[in-house]
């Protein structure tokens, strides 16, 4: 039976770069790249800051509490937080 592959990993020389940039910094967290990263992301969407985060689910603390200072807690979001349910 012959196998079908599900896809490939295309690395271009810059990628390898930066890649071994970050590996090769003093810092593989919250240093030079990291930084680099969030001004770009906020630049890309017009926003003040970006926030990087180290998984889905600390994406979605962080998406929580910046709902709660922008909503009361008389909106729907306010149930959501009480619950902490999603």
């Amino acid at each position: 039976m012959e196998k079908i592959g599900v896809g490939y990993a295309l690395v271009t020389e810059a990628e390898k770069r930066y890649v071994n940039e970050a590996l090769n910094a003093s810092r593989l967290s919250q240093g030079d790249m990291v930084n680099r990263f969030e001004k770009q992301f906020a630049a890309l969407h017009s926003q003040k800051y970006g926030i990087a985060c180290n998984s889905g689910t600390s994406a979605l603390h962080v998406a929580l509490e910046a709902l709660k200072e922008k909503y009361t807690w008389k909106t729907k979001i306010g149930g959501v937080l009480q619950l902490r349910k999603l």
